[in-house]
């Protein structure tokens, strides 16, 4: 395991803002059979420019990098894709048109992910929570909820999706 300071050198790396986004990518590429994937956490949407700028200069010691970066949507999926085009425009890395678009040059392939992958608001908790949407068990996590919202102090809005996921007895 790499320090915070430190870059691993693999062929592909993938820049996550947290712990749960590292562990669920981390679980999905094992799932998937992947390998020779490294998921990094970038510690947040401020930090992610100022990681981008210290892996830019250490590009040579990948073999034909691919580097993904994945952030929530939050309030706008477009702000979000703006923001991390902006932190690699900064670092002097291609810059994709788009979500889930790839851009190629000099051999450095980049590509970047916002979730949910469409124009909704919200966070990588949303997407697992789509999967589960009607569920039995979800149902019942719903109503223990709604009944801690009605206590003091509430659940925070911006906090309602990890809660919700947390709680689901599926995703255990």
């Amino acid at each position: 395991m790499t320090s915070s300071n430190e870059f691993p050198t693999p062929t592909r790396l993938l820049l996550v803002e947290g712990k749960d986004d590292k562990r669920f990518l981390e679980a999905l590429a094992r799932h998937l059979g992947e390998t020779g994937i490294t998921v990094e956490i970038y510690g947040g949407k401020p930090n992610l420019g100022n990681r981008l700028v210290n892996l830019a200069g250490r590009l040579n010691d990948f073999i034909d990098p691919s580097i993904g970066i994945v952030r929530d949507a939050d309030n706008s999926s477009q702000s979000a894709f703006d923001s991390v085009a902006g932190s690699l425009r900064r670092a002097g890395m291609p810059t994709p048109d788009g979500p889930m678009a790839l851009i190629e040059r000099d051999g450095l392939r980049i590509s970047v992910l916002i979730l949910p992958p469409d124009d909704e608001q919200g966070e990588l908790e949303n997407v697992c929570l789509r999967s589960v949407a009607g569920s039995r068990e979800l149902e019942c996590v719903e109503d223990y909820l709604n009944c801690l919202e009605s206590l003091e102090p509430a659940i925070a809005a911006n906090q309602m999706a990890k809660a919700k996921l947390h709680s689901t007895p599926i995703w255990q």
